[in-house]
């Protein structure tokens, strides 16, 4: 009879324990930063850094997270490709991220948007969104252009379309001349 009365308490605290566990979901996955370069062609090389936190960490299918990034960092009619990637960071190809355009001045680059919310609905659609939840929002996202110039974003569920023009030097020699021909 008195080893039943310990049995009884100590049963009772690991079924409480486990039924908090399959209860909440766990923080697993962070989104810490997005840094996206842009070639001259459009096309940008992304590094997506992350972390993966607690009980969860080496209990998420690397495959299903790769299916989840490769989701929330799609950005044109184009699938992002997966050049490699690890338990903290992933690097991808966004082809045709920018679209590009001559200008009087130059080229023309506007990036497409990205909504950061897409792969967390994924994930709560998904066999997993019991146990585990995810911040697919970065804590800053830069976007990085060929002559320098950088864009940061912090806090953002979805990064915005931006526009930047990367200046011809012998394009805007010809516009200023120009100018001043009609001028004189």
């Amino acid at each position: 009879m008195a080893q039943s009365s310990i049995f009884l308490p100590r049963m009772a605290i690991v079924l409480f324990c486990i039924a908090v566990f399959l209860a909440a979901p766990v923080q697993a996955f962070t989104a810490d930063s997005l840094d996206i370069t842009i070639d001259k062609n459009g096309d940008a090389t992304a590094v997506f850094r992350f972390t993966l936190e607690g009980l969860i960490e080496n209990a998420i299918p690397q495959s299903m997270l790769e299916e989840q990034l490769l989701k929330g960092l799609s950005s044109s009619s184009e699938p992002p490709t997966l050049v490699s990637m690890d338990h903290s960071h992933a690097t991808l190809i966004l082809k045709k991220f920018a679209n590009t355009y001559d200008s009087a001045q130059g080229t023309d680059y506007q990036t497409s948007s990205m909504d950061f919310r897409k792969a967390e609905i994924a994930l709560q659609n998904s066999a997993v969104s019991s146990v585990i939840s995810a911040d697919f929002s970065p804590e800053t996202a830069t976007l990085i252009f060929s002559d320098g110039y950088v864009r940061t974003f912090t806090n953002i569920e979805s990064l915005p379309s931006i526009t930047h023009t990367i200046i011809d030097p012998v394009k805007a020699a010809a516009a200023k001349a120009a100018a001043t021909s009609t001028a004189a």
